[in-house]
C-alpha cells in the first residue's frame, strides 16, 4: 500500500470531517476538551434527556471530559501514524528544505540587508 493510499484510509477511519470530535496534530486532551466542549456537553445533555437522568453542572462536564478523553485515546495511535506519513511524504516530494529560506554563507540573514551600495 502507498503512503497516500494509507493516509486517506487513516482519514476514513478518523473521520476528520468534524473537527468538533478530531484532535489537532500535537493538541494536548486538555486543549482538545477546551475547544470541543460544548459538543461533548450536548451528547450528555442529549443521552441524559434519553435516559430521563438529571445532571448537576460538575457531572455534566465530568461525562463529557470522559467522551472527549475516549475519543482522544482512540485516535491517538491513527494520529501519530498519519502525522508519520505525511512526514515520509513531504520527504518524499523533497519537502524537507524550505524553498523560501534564504541561501547563502549568511546564516540566514535578508542578502540585500548588508549589501554594499
Amino acid at each position: 500500500m502507498s503512503v497516500r493510499e494509507e493516509i486517506r484510509e487513516l482519514q476514513a477511519q478518523l473521520g476528520v470531517d468534524d473537527a468538533m470530535t478530531t484532535p489537532l496534530a500535537n493538541e494536548a486532551l486538555r486543549e482538545f476538551f477546551s475547544r470541543t466542549a460544548a459538543h461533548w456537553a450536548a451528547l450528555v445533555v442529549k443521552e441524559a434527556e434519553e435516559t430521563k437522568e438529571d445532571l448537576d453542572e460538575k457531572e455534566l462536564r465530568r461525562k463529557a471530559f470522559l467522551l472527549a478523553e475516549g475519543r482522544y485515546e482512540n485516535l491517538r495511535p491513527i494520529l501519530r501514524r498519519l502525522n508519520e506519513l505525511e512526514q515520509a511524504q513531504r520527504e518524499g516530494e523533497g519537502g524537507e528544505a524550505d524553498p523560501r529560506a534564504p541561501q547563502g554563507s549568511r546564516g540566514g540573514q535578508n542578502p540585500r540587508k548588508f549589501s554594499k551600495w
